[in-house]
């Protein structure tokens, strides 16, 4: 063979090992693929079957349900209506109360705003007096310091 075509040959090699790269890649890619259909298909029987379990459990309840006397719903249906009237009246209820307290509160805020104005007022009093009481005893004597000069 001469140096040409042992190059054709090589190179011929190196396309097909370049194919088979690429058909191997493709042929891992379709595997992932597959793999990852097989475990949602896993996903969905699982979940299927949870849900027929389901099913059942609720075919049974109601199989329950049906089989009780037309009394036995007419007697819950009076719990039923006596609950709701009852829990209106405490929704009401408690409307009221909430009001209530809304007003006590405003009433003690006024309270509370009222000792404190008291107290503030009260202060001031005492403050004048005391200046006064002073500005008495300073004005005293001062008279009586004039007084004793003359």
């Amino acid at each position: 063979m001469t140096g040409r075509e042992m190059m054709k040959a090589l190179t011929s090699h190196d396309h097909e090992i370049r194919s088979l790269k690429h058909r191997m890649e493709d042929l891992e890619e379709q595997n992932k693929t597959i793999q990852d259909l097989v475990l949602t298909v896993r996903e969905l029987a699982l979940n299927m079957k949870s849900m027929i379990e389901e099913q059942k459990a609720q075919g049974k309840r109601m199989d329950k349900l049906e089989g009780r006397s037309g009394e036995d719903l007419e007697e819950q249906n009076k719990i039923i209506q006596k609950l709701t009237l009852s829990i209106k009246e405490s929704e009401l209820s408690m409307k009221n109360m909430i009001e209530e307290q809304k007003e006590q509160g405003k009433r003690l805020d006024k309270l509370e705003k009222r000792s404190g104005e008291e107290w503030e007022a009260m202060k001031k009093h005492l403050i004048h007096t005391m200046l006064g009481v002073l500005a008495a005893a300073l004005a005293s004597g001062m008279i009586y310091l004039i007084a004793q000069n003359l």
